[in-house]
């Protein structure tokens, strides 16, 4: 039998258009969560699953992740369950997580992507969002500038 594969999924920046999110959410108290998922998200949810145990992850006001997380109605589609951290630095708490088997990490985030590197997981960095024109440290697995990439290059499979 092979090793447990988890795919680690970020959700600001990678699932979620936080940037538009911000720009355009309004005064009222309902936000429809929904409309700011990227238009591959789902395809590449179910994409992921098909690989292994894929499980969201975020960093942030716990809180105010689930409800996001919550509100995009998501979260029943990650077999391995939902992790948020309060902060980057708790984020060692991943480790816990995959003893047992191969990690593949998709984020957008410089840090989070070299942490990734630095526990030897497979990374692919999505250059979407905020952090697009910035660098990571080290070199991840892929770049890509979608999800809808991984799905078309058939990433995943070469793992």
């Amino acid at each position: 039998m092979g090793r447990k594969t988890t795919i680690l999924v970020d959700f600001d920046h990678t699932l979620f258009d936080t940037e538009t999110y911000v720009r355009e959410k309004s005064a009222s108290d309902h936000v429809d969560y929904k409309e700011f998922l990227y238009p591959d998200t789902l395809a590449f949810i179910k994409y992921a699953s098909d690989f292994g145990e894929a499980v969201l992850f975020s960093e942030g006001d716990v809180e105010f992740q689930k409800e996001k997380i919550s509100g995009t109605g998501i979260e029943s589609l990650f077999s391995g369950g939902v992790k948020i951290f309060p902060s980057f630095s708790k984020m060692e708490n991943l480790d816990d997580m995959v003893l047992n088997g191969k990690v593949i990490m998709v984020d957008d985030k410089p840090e989070v992507v070299d942490y990734g590197i630095s526990k030897g997981f497979t990374v692919i960095r999505v250059r979407r969002g905020r952090y697009s024109g910035e660098e990571s440290k080290d070199q991840p697995n892929f770049v890509v500038k979608s999800l809808s990439e991984i799905i078309e290059k058939d990433i995943l499979q070469s793992f």
